[in-house]
């Protein structure tokens, strides 16, 4: 693989990067209120749902980068764990040391070291710390209700917000919880990209690595439709176009070539094999 080549792929991989953010309408929304929920003591619980692939996880990489030093990020990327692993995770971000193995995963033990930590490391230098927990649509009402506690840590210093970021599927789960959605202070649902922005969403991650390329208007109208916006499946069709015409030496992103791609994935849909169950 060449250096064009490898430069393209990271312009259009589908994990998240934050050297590579768009600010649409939405996503800029999205991050103003996730930065107002870091800078503001008073938000117990912040919530941001949104479907797979809309962008959620790069705005919490994103706001870890762009918090100031009055704040502290804590991010778990997958909620899929106890509530104990969760504390565990906390301490360890924060202190360096894990303590799951010599407290032997004991919850009120654990919790006492993490109300140690919270004083050393946050209350005593007037900091604020922001735990988010990312794919939060597994997390179950029982670890939910366990995490508001976290909150309530020596409460008249608001120093522990939570941050919600998942499927919509949470929340279900949310509901179930009554007493953890009256702290919610903020919540937002981040939508998939309109079609006006996929054009400048394509330049602004060509323009990212030193590149420029002639898009057809009806490309990406025949993008829009296939992808619904979604930003996980734009850079995949945009990752194989580019790749595409990098080796055949075209210089125009057409929608000849974006029909050729999203026929073939249609294609490979159709020969998956059935799965008994």
């Amino acid at each position: 693989m060449n250096l064009t080549q490898n430069k393209l792929n990271c312009a259009f991989e589908t994990d998240p990067d934050p050297n590579f953010f768009f600010e649409s309408t939405q996503h800029a929304e999205a991050m103003s209120r996730l930065q107002f929920i870091s800078q503001d003591k008073g938000i117990n619980i912040g919530v941001l749902t949104g479907e797979i692939g809309s962008g959620k996880t790069l705005l919490c990489k994103l706001l870890a980068r762009s918090v100031n030093y009055t704040s502290r990020i804590v991010y778990i990327p997958s909620s899929n764990i106890s509530y104990e692993a969760i504390l565990d995770t906390i301490i360890y971000q924060l202190s360096g040391v894990r303590k799951a193995s010599e407290l032997q995963m004991d919850r009120y033990l654990l919790h006492n070291e993490f109300e140690k930590i919270l004083n050393d490391y946050i209350i005593t230098t007037g900091s604020h710390l922001i735990i988010v927990l990312d794919e939060c649509q597994m997390i179950s009402t029982e670890c939910l209700k366990n995490l508001k506690c976290l909150t309530n840590s020596n409460e008249s210093h608001s120093s522990v917000s939570l941050i919600f970021c998942g499927q919509p599927e949470f929340n279900q789960t949310l509901n179930q919880c009554p007493t953890v959605a009256q702290r919610v202070g903020l919540m937002y649902y981040l939508p998939y990209l309109q079609e006006v922005d996929i054009a400048p969403y394509i330049e602004h991650r060509l323009n990212q690595i030193g590149r420029k390329s002639e898009i057809h208007p009806q490309a990406i109208s025949m993008l829009y439709r296939f992808s619904r916006g979604c930003p996980r499946e734009v850079n995949k069709i945009c990752k194989i176009a580019f790749e595409h015409m990098e080796l055949e030496n075209e210089p125009c992103f057409s929608n000849e070539l974006i029909d050729m791609i999203i026929s073939d994935i249609q294609q490979q849909k159709l020969c998956m094999p059935v799965q008994a169950f």
